[in-house]
């Protein structure tokens, strides 16, 4: 089953390099003993029901990462008031809205990670992923990412100077997925088994998310910040900010952890 990883879960291959502890890192991996048989379960009938309805919604819904948080949002569940009698007209009273708006933020709140950001998929053109195919085959990459235990290689190597900077300024993320690509590829082709192509391979993870609709290789090199200051200008905008002050707390220091 896949899973997802946050900050918590970053940090342990020798070459991954971090000014913030890995804050807003979001990555999936591959466990098949990960999830009980009812989760495994329910993450195919959440991939069957995409396929059959993708003609009508072609876009996915993070449907196994709120899969993922499933036993959170149950313990925090928020229940309304009771709907209006049909036939009747709903009186959509201040304390009615009030209560609404609290069950929407307890429920975002369950998605938000212990460092503070609310991950989500940033999907980018098709084209991307079949480009990292190939200079993952090309480079021999393959097995690497798909599993196969990885080690640091040996020797320096630093690609073009253009190329080098942006690796090093970036921790070898880059700036998007083109870059990544090409970054790595001639990495790779000044020195195979240089450091500076072994520090690219665990950065691949942080381009590629999971959903219900496959695996994608992502249009940036990640959103995290940008998506955690609109849910805290949107939960700010409700008022009821003494009600979710944890969640505001986590989201404060995840930006200050971000510049």
């Amino acid at each position: 089953m896949w899973k997802f990883c946050s900050a918590s879960d970053s940090g342990g291959h020798p070459l991954l390099r971090s000014l913030n502890k890995n804050k807003g890192r979001q990555t999936w991996e591959y466990d098949p003993a990960a999830g009980t048989p009812e989760q495994r379960a329910e993450a195919e009938r959440l991939r069957a029901a995409y396929t059959a309805g993708k003609d009508i919604n072609h876009h996915s819904a993070d449907e196994l990462l709120r899969l993922q948080s499933a036993d959170r949002i149950r313990a925090k569940k928020h229940a309304p008031p009771p709907g209006p009698i049909p036939g009747e007209r709903e009186s959509l009273s201040p304390e009615r809205v009030e209560s609404h708006l609290k069950g929407a933020i307890s429920f975002y709140e369950c998605l938000q990670q212990e460092d503070g950001h609310w991950p989500g998929d940033y999907g980018g053109p098709m084209f991307l992923l079949p480009g990292l195919i190939i200079a993952l085959y090309t480079t021999g990459g393959l097995d690497v990412v798909s599993g196969a235990e990885d080690g640091s290689g040996a020797g320096g190597g630093s690609g073009g100077s253009s190329a080098a900077g942006s690796d090093e300024n970036t921790r070898y993320v880059d700036i998007g997925p083109v870059n990544k690509v090409i970054n790595m590829l001639a990495c790779w082709l000044e020195k195979p088994e240089g450091k500076a192509y072994q520090k690219h391979l665990p950065r691949i993870y942080d381009y590629l998310w999971v959903a219900e609709d496959g695996l994608k290789m992502q249009g940036y090199n990640g959103s995290q910040l940008w998506d955690t200051s609109f849910a805290v200008q949107a939960i700010a905008e409700t008022g009821l900010l003494e009600s979710s002050a944890s969640c505001l707390a986590r989201a404060h220091e995840y930006v200050e952890q971000s510049q």
